[in-house]
């Protein structure tokens, strides 16, 4: 196998044509260089071809380069299909967009090809996402969820509670602030993640620039997981003043006089929004650690629109803790209760942060 790049004319040829050695084509659309685009090719694609019968000539082009971008896009039109993933393999009358869709629809186009001498006809049953279980987004889901319970944001949260106690907030109102609250964040993080994710894509447009990217995750997660490890032991050991990874005191001072400034009775609704944004900018010195090299990882893994579908996966596994915890609170938990729970667990949370640092370290080598 090898990799051919055509001219812009060559690309309009139909896709159910042979090769050079008269082997039937496919046209692979994926970013060259990358760990898949080279396991499809050296391992995937023979089992395929050795499974099936039939060998094929693989024709890849970049799909980071605009005109085969462009190119994938047309070809996709013309089978009434949309970009929404890639990497995008044609075979026959078919395309199929994301690596389980593709593995599972060459083999398929493949045996149906040795038996019949000729490709399925277009089938948008099976065309397009067929088979297809996108796994990359569960560590993005953990990610945020785990983000969720960072003591960065669960500190501010529970002074956040506590405030509200202390102004006498019946049950019902501390519901409804929580919910405003739980918007706001969930509105704020999506849009700084959304402005970070695009303009890193339009820096790092190139098979070495996402190389470069790898690295200085690696390189930062690699920190934070040092660091993160130690202090759980500071943690367990209950020296929270030592502890390296949280908000400094100008900040937690910052970020109370925003609740405090922001949170009468007058005007509820706007208060509680724009101190859910508020609060939410301030703590992205400190929940940064996990969303930004998370954002590294959603450029390598979601070709999506403006990768929003990333975005809201994250955010909403960010905002499940606060939820829940407001949730309980209305049932009946202390805002008490819950500082002494969240000073009890803390070196849990920095435990579970410090596997989430390790993951991302190397899962970012994985896509």
């Amino acid at each position: 196998m090898r990799y051919v790049y055509f001219a812009l004319i060559f690309t309009a040829i139909v896709f159910n044509v042979s090769g050079e050695n008269g082997d039937p084509v496919i046209r692979y659309y994926g970013e060259i260089g990358c760990n898949h685009c080279d396991l499809f090719e050296d391992k995937i694609l023979p089992e395929i071809e050795e499974k099936s019968g039939v060998n094929v000539e693989l024709q890849a082009f970049d799909i980071l380069d605009p005109e085969y971008y462009e190119i994938c896009k047309e070809k996709l039109a013309e089978l009434d299909l949309e970009f929404t993933i890639f990497p995008v393999l044609f075979v026959g009358n078919n395309a199929y967009l994301g690596n389980s869709a593709l593995e599972a629809g060459l083999e398929d186009e493949l045996i149906f090809y040795r038996k019949n001498g000729e490709f399925r006809p277009f089938n948008s049953y099976f065309s397009s996402n067929a088979g297809s279980v996108n796994i990359s987004i569960i560590p993005v889901f953990i990610a945020g969820l785990i983000d969720g319970v960072n003591p960065c944001a669960f500190a501010t949260l529970v002074f956040f509670i506590s405030f509200l106690s202390i102004q006498g907030r019946t049950k019902k109102e501390i519901l409804i602030t929580g919910f405003l609250f739980t918007f706001s964040v969930f509105f704020a993080y999506f849009m700084l993640g959304l402005g970070l994710l695009n303009t890193l894509r339009l820096v790092i447009d190139t098979s070495l620039m996402r190389f470069i990217l790898k690295i200085i995750v690696s390189l930062v997660t690699g920190v934070f997981l040092v660091l993160t490890l130690r202090d759980y032991f500071l943690a367990k050991a209950g020296r929270y003043d030592e502890i390296n990874l949280q908000l400094s005191m100008a900040m937690k001072r910052r970020i109370h006089k925003v609740i405090r400034k922001n949170n009468g009775k007058v005007l509820l609704m706007g208060g509680v929004i724009i101190t859910g944004f508020t609060v939410s900018v301030i703590e992205l010195a400190c929940t940064g650690q996990v969303y930004l090299p998370t954002i590294a990882y959603m450029i390598q893994t979601d070709s999506s629109t403006l990768g929003i579908r990333s975005l809201l996966i994250y955010n909403t596994g960010f905002v499940i803790p606060l939820i829940l915890v407001f949730a309980a609170v209305y049932k009946g938990l202390s805002s008490t209760a819950l500082s002494d729970l969240f000073s009890r667990k803390i070196h849990h949370a920095k435990l579970v942060l410090a596997l989430l640092f390790l993951l991302l370290t190397v899962i970012i080598w994985l896509v």
